[in-house]
């Protein structure tokens, strides 16, 4: 019996998510007193578009992880990535440029993003490259519409 790439990545994921959700999130279910759950971090990352990220160009954001001290990053630039696949479902492809300072280079991690009006959301953050001006990241969202 063979088995197709796609099959089994599928499997796979779905396998490894499953194992990843804690007991308690799921005996909870949709009451509602219990306190937010890992599903709302994922439905506000979900949500942010290129046009939510566009309207804050030049803002302060801010960067924590667990083994670094905060960072201040300012966004400076949205890019957008064509799809050059023909598919039948429809995507949106963009990547977040942030400047940080150049005496502070983090690596790359997933990283809890602070910002004034957009609030808090997880993502993944890569240094990209460094100038007289500091340390550009990148984030990348490849998001279905």
């Amino acid at each position: 019996m063979s088995i197709s790439r796609r099959k089994f990545l599928h499997t796979g994921t779905l396998a490894v998510v499953s194992v990843g959700i804690p007991l308690k999130v799921l005996a909870a279910g949709s009451d509602r007193s219990q306190p937010a759950s890992i599903w709302s971090a994922k439905d506000k990352t979900a949500s942010l578009d290129r046009a939510a990220f566009a309207r804050y160009l030049n803002t302060l954001f801010v960067l924590r992880h667990r083994s670094h001290p905060p960072a201040e990053v300012i966004l400076t630039e949205i890019k957008d990535w064509q799809n050059h696949k023909q598919s039948k479902t429809k995507t949106e492809c963009f990547s977040a440029i942030f400047l940080g300072s150049k005496n502070t280079r983090l690596p790359q991690a997933t990283y809890s993003v602070q910002h004034e009006k957009l609030g808090k959301f997880e993502v993944l953050i890569v240094p990209a490259q460094e100038s007289k001006q500091g340390v550009y990241y990148e984030a990348l969202f490849n998001r279905l519409v």
